[in-house]
């Protein structure tokens, strides 16, 4: 397929991270559905959540959701055509929809897909694909393209930890009181353990401890979302614990 410009790609990458964006796949309603589709819910798509269609799809988004340099996600962004061959060595049109697409703080565009590794034995012809797929993506798009399986999705300690920041992640109904402990963390002399960032704030910090017997659930929440800003930063290949060294990250 010939490649498309950068107006042409401008467009795409403003149309599939914006909010008119139509999914190019869809569950049929009431049908029977082996892929159990799911509302995954993210600050970082236009309308603040995005579909998936298995839950190895759902548990991959989390990693990005909580990645400082992921700056936007999307679900089955669009359809494209490319071009394989069948048993015989004809040419012969495929299309294909990935199952997201996420763009970097850095403006690349990573398309990826969520597959099994047992989908991945029952079909010989599937490493062929995933090759043929990542040229087509660099020659039509400039874009990268990958496959996420379960060894990728859920390597341990990463996922744990992306589930833990996961669920600090800023929300609506935060307590008013967050912005104010964040910035007394972010004041915190650095690198510093977790539980270092949370006693010494709650035993020095005048806001901080008049929050009372959650002033240390604050502190903690705080730390967690900073890291997810990538205000903080921490190794994530060791489990996050209260023992964890935080540093300070560049977005400051």
């Amino acid at each position: 397929m010939q490649a498309m410009t950068s107006e042409q790609i401008d467009a795409l990458d403003a149309y599939i991270f914006g909010p008119d964006h139509i999914p190019a796949w869809s569950p049929k309603i009431g049908a029977w559905n082996p892929t159990l589709p799911a509302i995954f819910p993210t600050r970082k798509n236009a309308r603040r959540s995005v579909l998936t269609r298995l839950p190895l799809m759902r548990h991959g988004l989390m990693h990005f959701d909580i990645d400082p340099d992921v700056e936007a996600i999307t679900a089955f962004p669009f359809q494209t055509e490319y071009w394989s061959a069948t048993s015989d060595g004809d040419a012969i049109k495929l299309v294909h929809i990935p199952d997201t697409a996420i763009r970097m703080r850095s403006g690349a565009v990573i398309c990826v897909d969520y597959v099994p590794v047992t989908i991945q034995a029952e079909k010989p012809w599937f490493l062929a694909k995933t090759e043929q797929l990542v040229v087509h993506y660099e020659n039509r798009f400039g874009w990268a393209y990958a496959v996420h399986d379960e060894p990728r999705v859920y390597a341990q300690p990463m996922f744990s930890n992306a589930q833990l920041l996961w669920r600090y992640l800023p929300a609506v109904a935060d307590h008013a009181a967050l912005p104010t402990v964040r910035r007394a963390v972010m004041d915190i002399a650095m690198p510093a353990a977790v539980a270092s960032i949370v006693a010494g704030l709650t035993a020095s910090n005048p806001d901080v401890a008049e929050l009372g017997p959650d002033a240390e659930a604050f502190v903690f929440t705080a730390v967690m979302q900073l890291i997810t800003e990538g205000r903080l930063t921490v190794d994530l290949s060791l489990p996050i614990t209260t023992s964890t060294v935080v540093t300070k990250g560049a977005a400051r």
